[in-house]
């Protein structure tokens, strides 16, 4: 995947574990889609997500791991939500413009938060393994492009934004996935590679 970020953003021991839900959907793609124009005037300044990585991050681990612990953490994160296998429904809307990216709001945000409470609680379980805290509140949404420079963030910028406002999607979402590269081998038994798993998952229905 392509990085996004400014030098000074980048993660730097990274990449590092993330579980996310892949949201591939035609009707959100298409929904995004609406806002590329309006991106494509800032060029570079913008990193515009393409429909094959729009993605939900359930949970994000920002420390390096070995091998074992991302195994353990996966196959924790599998067992947890292998109870649940229903689709569960997602409405992806309304377009909110960050301070740093324009993002998608993502509803209903306590059944979200439930599936990224299952998560958190099987890898908060594997030794070693710190997550940062929990926010008071959930905030689950998907990323439409990255500013790589400050100046894209403005008033005219956001009013013109937000006057695209293509009508909300609904689509269903059922399965984690954990793509990650562990970094370089090191006396500690870290080692590089890559793995990619996806656990079936459902959120209560609201």
């Amino acid at each position: 995947m392509e990085s996004f970020f400014s030098p000074k953003r980048t993660w730097a021991q990274g990449p590092y574990l993330h579980f996310v839900a892949k949201l591939d959907d035609p009707e959100y793609v298409e929904y995004t889609r609406a806002h590329h124009e309006l991106l494509a005037e800032y060029g570079d300044q913008v990193g515009t997500v393409p429909a094959e990585w729009l993605h939900w991050t359930v949970l994000g681990i920002h420390h390096s791991l070995t091998r074992d612990q991302v195994e353990r953490a996966v196959e924790g994160a599998r067992h947890k939500l292998a109870m649940d296998s229903t689709r569960a429904g997602v409405q992806m809307g309304p377009v909110w413009p960050g301070p740093s990216a324009v993002t998608v709001a993502m509803y209903p945000e306590t059944a979200l938060a439930r599936v990224s409470t299952q998560v958190r609680e099987a890898v908060s379980s594997v030794d070693g393994i710190t997550l940062r805290p929990n926010p008071d509140r959930p905030w689950p949404h998907s990323t439409l492009a990255y500013y790589r420079t400050g100046d894209v963030h403005n008033a005219d910028f956001n009013r013109r934004l937000r006057s695209i406002r293509p009508d909300r999607v609904e689509i269903s979402v059922s399965s984690v996935h954990a793509p990650s590269t562990c970094t370089r081998t090191s006396t500690s038994g870290t080692t590089g590679g890559t793995t990619s798993r996806s656990s079936p998952w459902v959120a209560p229905q609201s």
